[in-house]
């Protein structure tokens, strides 16, 4: 185990891509009487013959405590390597995630450690944003899951009982939602799983100076398939102390997004009287 006391760590020493006889590891820690090699994967393979490499540099060492490490994205058999390029541990980047949440919390609960907080909470958000980290799923998945389906279902009756014409349901990897049509203009309202308390509304094509002149939410350029024009949005939050939306009964709740639709759908139709192209 490595140094762990304040005075301790001052000496630990790591050091990216550093260059050797056997080759480039992507990383060693070295301290008084410590010595780690550690090769990262992400995409590409683990390649046998780089960590035999690796292992003849751990053993040159002449630090009593030594180690070769493997840190990788999917998993590894570590059955099927030969012996010289076994690792002495082999972890994944999910477990780095949990050990980066778990020090989160600790360096949250610590006044002085708002650097740390900062920059833990930066790399942690890194990894989920790659792939490589995952939030815990909890016994409140299928409370979750009902909940999600019931918005989806309201969103949707909020939006025909706004004036809706057509309504298409759709989800991407990012959100979820309703596009809906009144005349010619194009709405969008739904939620991003990164803000589940936050319903989104969108008119597309407004005109961008008059759209900013609402004097509330905010514009945004959108890619259409066809040219380049603007967007209005608009933010309903769903925990808003004055909302207090899951504390209302169903039919509330319904009145409460219709409410929303409608006076966002008011708000942006001056803004859509003219439009223009994106810049």
């Amino acid at each position: 185990m490595l140094p762990q006391t304040p005075s301790e760590s001052r000496k630990v020493e790591i050091v990216t891509q550093s260059p050797g006889e056997e080759g480039v590891p992507d990383m060693t820690v070295t301290a008084p009487g410590f010595f780690v090699c550690v090769e990262v994967k992400t995409k590409s393979p683990v390649d046998p013959e780089q960590l035999e490499r690796y292992r003849r540099r751990v053993e040159r060492s002449e630090a009593k405590q030594k180690a070769l490490v493997l840190l990788t994205r999917k998993p590894v058999n570590l059955a099927e390597l030969p012996p010289a390029a076994k690792p002495d541990t082999a972890i994944r980047w999910f477990q780095v995630g949990e050990w980066l949440d778990d020090e989160l919390r600790l360096a949250s609960e610590d006044e002085k450690s708002g650097v740390t907080s900062y920059l833990i909470r930066q790399f942690a958000e890194f990894l989920k944003a790659r792939g490589m980290s995952m939030e815990k799923i909890t016994w409140q998945l299928s409370d979750g899951v009902r909940s999600l389906v019931a918005l989806t279902q309201m969103l949707k009756e909020a939006a025909v009982n706004s004036g809706a014409e057509r309504t298409e349901a759709g989800a991407a990897m990012d959100c979820l939602g309703h596009s809906f049509f009144i005349g010619k203009v194009e709405y969008w309202t739904g939620l991003y799983y990164s803000e589940p308390e936050t319903v989104q509304f969108v008119a597309y094509g407004v005109n961008k100076a008059l759209a900013e002149q609402i004097g509330h939410g905010s514009v945004k350029v959108w890619k259409s398939k066809e040219k380049n024009t603007y967007s209005w949005w608009n933010q309903l939050d769903l925990g808003s102390e004055k909302v207090h939306f899951f504390a209302r009964s169903k039919s509330s709740q319904i009145q409460c997004i219709e409410q929303f639709l409608k006076e966002s759908i008011q708000a942006s139709a001056a803004s859509l009287k003219q439009r223009e192209k994106s810049e």
